[in-house]
């Protein structure tokens, strides 16, 4: 037994030895073609800091366009699907990963209450009591609490922490008979990260830019995270980066499911002749057109609409696509993966016979 070990370290060291670093098969990062739109629905990025410091945006723009990184401005997204984003300009961008940052919708609780402030928010007192109520309160992005100078707080985090804060030092003093104090908290600034050490920042109407502003933004975060075992943890974060990189190994994927859900926009091809088949399709709404490539071109053979359903015949046989299908309108799909499909095959007699049967030749 130690003969073999020392065997195996013997040979391990060898190989160590021989090993040409050079020789390693890797990728350079600029051999990969990437290209990033960013789609704005107005005519500047960063909404909020254009009505104060519209020269922290030029400078965010200005580096923001250095790289693959377009901006598409005055746009919104009108669908998405698993192939592309498709403007309401009408302009379709091919992509298969798709990052949403927007605003969410006010919930539908608040519409019962008459006050309402900007974006359908409620108005509060100063000392966050809705207006007309005494034993209502109201705070964070639903509530429009009154700035000591004039406006009301945004609908941000960190106004919505310290309201937080106040209104439940607020309840305690009502609790003992006291009176409740108003908000008092403006804001320090805004700060924005543009990635590779550098930031737009201002702290109290003073304009920062760079890697001091970068800095500036990450004290700001640690600052106001709410629990200190995070606080902590992105600190030891932080400090590792430098030496060890970004730490990558945490990304939590969803695996497929069996059963699940698609939309293709009109004109998008959902299964292409001669791929292997995957999954069966059941149409919910709209139209597709099964489409055989011949020597003449492209002839559509049929078109299936609500209820009909396609991709059995690669499923069940495990074979290719033997003709493609492409979206004739919007159209949503239940999708079944095969895995699921053959076990309701064998769980469900006689499921296969079921399923609807359609011309001949129009099995995809």
């Amino acid at each position: 037994m130690l003969e073999n070990v020392r065997a195996m370290r013997r040979a391990i060291q060898v190989l160590l030895k021989r090993r040409d670093a050079s020789s390693l098969p890797t990728v350079s990062p600029r051999a990969i073609s990437t290209r990033v739109h960013l789609i704005v629905s107005g005519a500047r990025v960063l909404p909020e800091l254009d009505a104060h410091q519209p020269r922290l945006v030029d400078v965010a723009e200005r580096r923001l366009t250095k790289g693959p990184l377009r901006i598409e401005r005055n746009s919104r997204l009108a669908a998405a699907t698993a192939e592309e984003a498709i403007l309401d300009s009408g302009k379709r961008l091919s992509t298969r990963t798709i990052i949403s940052c927007t605003g969410n919708a006010r919930s539908p609780l608040l519409a019962g209450f008459p006050t309402e402030g900007p974006g359908g928010r409620i108005v509060t007192e100063p000392t966050m009591q809705v207006i007309g109520t005494t034993d209502t309160w109201a705070a964070g992005d639903c509530a429009a609490v009154p700035f000591p100078g004039g406006g009301t707080t945004r609908p941000l985090a960190i106004y919505a922490m310290m309201a937080g804060r106040q209104l439940g030092k607020n309840l305690r003093a009502v609790l003992r008979g006291k009176q409740p104090r108003p908000y008092r908290f403006t804001g320090l600034g805004d700060a924005c990260t543009l990635g590779g050490g550098h930031a737009v920042a201002h702290f109290k109407g003073f304009p920062l830019t760079g890697r001091f502003a970068w800095v500036i933004w990450r004290c700001f975060m640690i600052i106001y995270l709410p629990a200190r075992e995070r606080k902590l943890r992105v600190i030891f974060d932080w400090l590792l980066q430098p030496w060890f990189g970004r730490d990558v190994l945490d990304l939590k994927v969803t695996p497929p499911v069996g059963l699940g859900s698609a939309r293709y926009e009109k004109g998008q091809t959902i299964v292409r002749e001669g791929d292997v088949g995957r999954s069966l399709f059941v149409i919910r709404s709209g139209e597709v057109e099964v489409v055989k490539a011949t020597s003449d071109g492209p002839v559509v053979i049929a078109t299936l609409r609500e209820g009909d359903h396609f991709g059995e015949a690669a499923v069940f046989r495990n074979a290719r696509r033997n003709a493609s299908v492409v979206a004739r309108t919007a159209v949503e799909l239940l999708v079944l993966r095969s895995e699921a499909v053959q076990a309701l095959d064998r769980g469900l007699p006689g499921f296969r016979e079921r399923l609807p049967v359609r011309e001949p030749g129009v099995e995809v």
